[in-house]
């Protein structure tokens, strides 16, 4: 189908001023369901910025951008109460 994929490029920033190309994926015209970049170095960014380029339905939206790492400080402590909230529909 012309027209369906996702075009973006994602910067990260440990100022939120100077901004470092992380991800280019400007150019591809693939459709992909799932996106997933692991990266082979070490970097300690405070900020992320995701740039859309284009979209299928010309409404830019974003659902589970997730980064993973390790921080700089403690662990957190472990969670003691976890109870799950049923939405009725």
């Amino acid at each position: 189908m012309a027209g369906q994929y996702h075009q973006y490029k994602l910067y990260y920033s440990t100022d939120g001023k100077k901004w470092n190309l992380l991800v280019d994926k400007a150019t591809i015209k693939q459709i992909y369901l799932m996106n997933m970049r692991s990266l082979q170095h070490l970097f300690r960014p405070r900020y992320i910025r995701l740039e859309n380029i284009h979209m299928p339905t010309g409404k830019f939206a974003i659902s589970g951008l997730r980064i993973f790492g390790n921080g700089n400080g403690a662990r957190p402590d472990m969670v003691k109460q976890f109870i799950v909230l049923e939405r009725k529909r």
